[in-house]
């Protein structure tokens, strides 16, 4: 029942016929009318752990799960060369799904909490920042364009953050030292002590260079660029 809480009424309803023979019943909600508030941002940072880390602490995904799958798929080609083709081509579909419910988790997770604008990575070519720590590829590039997409047509605003050094800053002081990062998960901060899950940190500090319609979002700490809202110029 929780799931119906963002419903308000039942618009229409039917009986139908599935293609096993059985009957069921088909409910289309009224959605109640969620407030947007552009002053309020979530930077978010791609992660291995976890694929989607936002500055509020929330995570989306699971980054074990994506390579243990993806080490399935590797296996599944060694074992049947005839059919690796087939395996590729399946692999794709499944990677593309992913990417589609990750990124409709983190719409649909900024609508509940009212987020109206989205800090995201700026992508250079298909890379990402922090190349150091990242054990498994995963295409990064195509779970943002989905994120892009379903987040401009839901009414939300993105703001594309270059993310040099935010994995090295500190999102407390502002401070910037490699040695702030010496392990994938803990954030240390030598100058103030500021402790932290890295990740975290890091989307903090994509939170707080993001900028929107001109004028910064949050203090920034460093050098952000606008992006518009139109999904074309998002990536490129």
């Amino acid at each position: 029942m929780k799931a119906l809480s963002n419903f308000e009424d039942i618009s229409d309803s039917s009986i139908v016929k599935d293609n096993k023979g059985n009957l069921c019943l088909r409910l289309c909600f009224k959605t109640k009318k969620i407030a947007i508030d552009f002053t309020k941002v979530l930077g978010i940072d791609l992660g291995i752990v976890k694929p989607i880390v936002c500055s509020d602490g929330h995570m989306i995904g699971s980054g074990g799960y994506i390579k243990h799958k993806k080490l399935e798929f590797g296996k599944k080609r060694a074992r049947h060369q005839k059919l690796k083709g087939q395996i590729t081509q399946k692999q794709f579909r499944w990677t593309d799904d992913v990417n589609h419910k990750l990124s409709r988790e983190l719409v649909d997770y900024c609508l509940s909490q009212g987020v109206g604008v989205l800090g995201l990575e700026k992508l250079e070519g298909a890379h990402l920042s922090n190349r150091k720590f990242r054990k498994y590829t995963w295409a990064f590039k195509d779970l943002i364009n989905k994120v892009v997409y379903k987040a401009w047509d839901a009414g939300l605003k993105v703001v594309s953050v270059d993310p040099r050094y935010t994995s090295q800053t500190c999102s407390s002081c502002g401070q910037k030292d490699k040695t702030n990062r010496q392990k994938q998960s803990d954030f240390m901060c030598c100058y103030c002590n500021h402790k932290a899950n890295a990740d975290i940190n890091a989307a903090k500090n994509i939170c707080n260079l993001t900028v929107a319609d001109g004028l910064n979002v949050n203090p920034t700490i460093g050098k952000a660029s606008i992006l518009k809202t139109q999904p074309s110029l998002v990536v490129g």
